[in-house]
C-alpha cells in the first residue's frame, strides 16, 4: 500500500513539473554555483564532486569550457543587469581568460591556447570553437572599455584564417608548425566559430564576419540536407543559425532561408522522437536520446529553444518543440542538487542521488551548470511571450 501511495505521488510530482515548468529558482541556483567557483583570480572550479571528501585535480581544466561559462554570464546579464555580483565574476573570467590564454600570432591574429598541462594535448594548440565561444562572452565588453576591440578582431581575423574555401573549418592551429591540424574534425567548432562571428559582427558591424558565418552555416546545411539520419544534433549551429535569420542585415535571399531552415527541421526531426516519456520514473522521463546526462541534456535544450523560434512558419511544429522542452526543462529541474553543498549544480548523471554509479556520474562541471542556464534563460523568453 505505501509503495502505491509514492509510486501516485511521484507520478503527480512528474505530472505538476511538465504542466507547470518554472525555471526562474533554478536559473538563480545556476548563477549563484557560478558566482561562488569563480575565484578571486577568475579561474572557475572546473570540477567538483558530490562528496566533499573527494577532491578534484584541481590541474585540469578546459579553457574552451571556460569560455562557454562566460557566455553563459552574459546571457543571464542580459536578463537580470542589476546583479553585481555576476558583473564582477563575468569580469574576472574575462581577465583571466586574456591575460593567461589568448595570444597573438602572425598579422594580429588572437588565439586562445590550449596546454598540455591541463587538457592532455601533446603540445600547446587552439582550438578555433574556443575563440569562437571566447567572443560570445567577451564582445559586449568593448563599449564598456574592458576589451580592446584590436583583440575580438584579432579573433575574428583567427576564425577567417581557419575557415577553408567551402566554408568548413580546420579544427586546431599548433603553434610549434604555424600550421592547421587536420587529424581532427569537431563537430561542434563550426557552428561555435559561426556564431562567435555573428557576436562580432554585433560589435564591429564589418561585413566579413557576417560572410564567415553566413559561409560557414551554408556548409554546415549543405553537406547534412541528403542525410537520413543527422548523427549528432549540433546546438551551436542552431543558435547561430536563429541569431542570423533574426539579423535584418544578413542579406539572405529566399533560397539561403530555405536552406538553413530545411537543416534545422533535420535537426528537430532527429532528437524529437528520442525523448524519454516514463512518468513513473523521474529519473529519466523528459531526458533526450536515452541519455540522462545533464549537460548533453542542457545542450539539447538550447538547441530546441533555437529551432522552436527558427520554425516561426510552422506553428504544428513549434508546439512539439515546446512540449517536448516542457517535459525535458522539468528532467532538468529534478536533477539540479537543491542541498547546501554545491547547490545549484548539476552532477554528470541525473541519477546522481543513487549509490554505485560510475565515479564521473558524481561530478559536477562546470560546463553543466552553464549549459543548462544557458537553456533555461532562452527557453524562459519563448515561455513568456
Amino acid at each position: 500500500m505505501k509503495h502505491a501511495v509514492f509510486t501516485f505521488l511521484v507520478i503527480f510530482a512528474v505530472s505538476l513539473v511538465q504542466a507547470q515548468v518554472n525555471v526562474d529558482e533554478g536559473i538563480e541556483l545556476a548563477a549563484g554555483y557560478i558566482i561562488a567557483n569563480t575565484s578571486d583570480t577568475g579561474r572557475v572550479a572546473y570540477e567538483r564532486h558530490v562528496n566533499p571528501n573527494v577532491l578534484p585535480n584541481v590541474n585540469r581544466y578546459n579553457i574552451l569550457r571556460h569560455a562557454g561559462t562566460i557566455y553563459s554570464t552574459r546571457l543571464y546579464e542580459e536578463v537580470n543587469p542589476n546583479n553585481p555580483e555576476m558583473h564582477a565574476a563575468r569580469l574576472r573570467l574575462t581577465d583571466y581568460l586574456l591575460k593567461n590564454y589568448c595570444i597573438e600570432i602572425q598579422d594580429g591574429m588572437c588565439t586562445i591556447v590550449s596546454t598540455p598541462e591541463e587538457e592532455s594535448v601533446p603540445e600547446p594548440q587552439a582550438k578555433v570553437g574556443a575563440v569562437g565561444l571566447a567572443l560570445l562572452g567577451i564582445t559586449d565588453l568593448v563599449k564598456e572599455g574592458k576589451v580592446p576591440l584590436k583583440t575580438v578582431q584579432g579573433m575574428g581575423d583567427f576564425i577567417l584564417y581557419m575557415q577553408k574555401e567551402d566554408g568548413s573549418f580546420w579544427s586546431k592551429y599548433v603553434y610549434s608548425t604555424k600550421s592547421c591540424d587536420g587529424g581532427f574534425i569537431s563537430t561542434y567548432y563550426p557552428g561555435e566559430a559561426a556564431l562567435g562571428l555573428l557576436y562580432l559582427y554585433d560589435a564591429d558591424p564589418q561585413e566579413k564576419w557576417l560572410e564567415g558565418c553566413k559561409k560557414a552555416l551554408f556548409y554546415l546545411a549543405d553537406s547534412r540536407k541528403d542525410l537520413k539520419v543527422v548523427p549528432e544534433f549540433d546546438h551551436w549551429a542552431m543558435l547561430a543559425t536563429r541569431k542570423l535569420l533574426e539579423n535584418p542585415k544578413n542579406g539572405l535571399t529566399s533560397k539561403e532561408n530555405a536552406r538553413l531552415i530545411f537543416h534545422a527541421r533535420q535537426m528537430a526531426e532527429m532528437v524529437l522522437p528520442t525523448q524519454i516519456l516514463k512518468p513513473k520514473d523521474p529519473i529519466v522521463d523528459g531526458s533526450m536520446g536515452k541519455n540522462i546526462s545533464p549537460c548533453s541534456n542542457g545542450t539539447k535544450a538550447e538547441g530546441l529553444v533555437a529551432i522552436y523560434a527558427i520554425m516561426k512558419d510552422d506553428p504544428a511544429l513549434q508546439k512539439k518543440i515546446l512540449a517536448a522542452l516542457d517535459r525535458l526543462c522539468g528532467f532538468l529541474l529534478r536533477a539540479q542538487i537543491q542541498e547546501e553543498y554545491l547547490r545549484g549544480g548539476f552532477p554528470s548523471s541525473a541519477a546522481w542521488r543513487l549509490p554505485g554509479g560510475p565515479k564521473k556520474a558524481y561530478i559536477v562541471r562546470i560546463d553543466n551548470v552553464q549549459h543548462i542556464m544557458s537553456a533555461w534563460i532562452n527557453y524562459r523568453k519563448i515561455k513568456r511571450k
